[in-house]
């Protein structure tokens, strides 16, 4: 309990590592 916050942070980071490469690949 508690580490839903850092699994957030984590999840989020990945999302926008993934737009971002996304985003250049285009």
């Amino acid at each position: 309990a508690g580490s839903s916050h850092s699994f957030m942070k984590e999840d989020g980071v990945k999302i926008l590592y993934g737009v971002v490469f996304l985003a250049q690949t285009k």
